[in-house]
């Protein structure tokens, strides 16, 4: 490939009249502005789509993360109890979780009394507001800002052990879910494992 050579392009540009000299420089711009846009691969489709998937089911992705932690938490707690042996443990969620979101709150009132001549006071109360939900921009668009996440609440717990058939040892099983989870004992149901 032969070496380009400026200075003659330069020499011919500048020996171009005035209308020439514009189009060429225009047409270098769209051409600098063409190459520097980014192309659409097709790896950064499939981020946008993984990414749009992820928070469309986000919500239950989180519930079914939240219940495994749980799960895992409660089984290496239990296989730690004397008596209790392998233990397997099925939670269910009453719910899934509860994202609580900032507000910008704008509040108004004011009082006006007016009296006539009669010596009648008439009082009047007047009051507005309004209430919207702050949010902030990502690359995906705008999110809401979220302040608090209340995890769900356990509905109930299944627990199967080998020392599930010894009566000590399911009272304290319950007691540790009980305490654990803060799940009442009639939501408890410890059983045997073959």
């Amino acid at each position: 490939m032969a070496p380009i050579k400026w200075n003659r392009i330069f020499e011919k540009i500048q020996n171009k009249s005035g209308k020439e000299k514009i189009t060429i420089v225009v047409l270098t711009g769209i051409l600098l502005l063409v190459i520097s846009l980014p192309t659409g691969s097709k790896s950064g489709q499939t981020e946008t789509n993984e990414n749009t998937q992820t928070r469309q089911t986000g919500l239950s992705e989180s519930a079914k993360s939240y219940e495994t932690v749980l799960e895992e938490k409660l089984e290496k707690a239990l296989k730690k109890v004397e008596g209790v042996g392998e233990v397997s443990v099925v939670i269910t969620l009453k719910n899934t979780s509860e994202k609580i979101i900032a507000a910008d709150s704008d509040y108004s009132e004011s009082v006006i009394q007016e009296s006539d001549s009669a010596g009648g006071v008439r009082s009047t109360t007047q009051q507005s507001g309004s209430t919207s939900n702050i949010y902030y921009d990502t690359q995906e668009g705008s999110e809401p800002y979220v302040t608090k996440e209340n995890m769900p609440e356990v509905e109930g717990i299944v627990i199967v052990a080998k020392g599930g058939g010894d009566g000590n040892v399911c009272a304290d099983i319950t007691a540790a879910a009980e305490a654990l989870l803060g799940v009442p004992a009639h939501k408890i149901k410890v059983l045997k494992m073959n």
